[in-house]
């Protein structure tokens, strides 16, 4: 299991955000990235992709926080 996490305070809002990314093997042997994002201490949104291929898998889990750290995002 390889797992990214990202914060983000803007000075307008004052509201830390967060942008997770987590890349596994399921019980069925599929690869899954699941991405949840949201306001701490708020409930998230989650998504969860499955791939037949872990290649696959962590090339969509790498472009994910490429997208978030460009719009202000900062690895914690």
């Amino acid at each position: 299991m390889a797992v990214c996490f990202l914060t983000r305070t803007s000075s307008a809002q004052c509201r830390p955000r967060y942008y997770r990314v987590e890349i596994s093997l399921n019980l069925f042997g599929e690869w899954w990235v699941m991405i949840n994002r949201g306001l701490r201490g708020r409930t998230d949104r989650q998504r969860i992709v499955l791939f037949a291929e872990l290649r696959a898998a962590s090339l969509a889990a790498d472009q994910a926080p490429e997208r978030m750290l460009r719009v202000g995002y900062q690895r914690s």
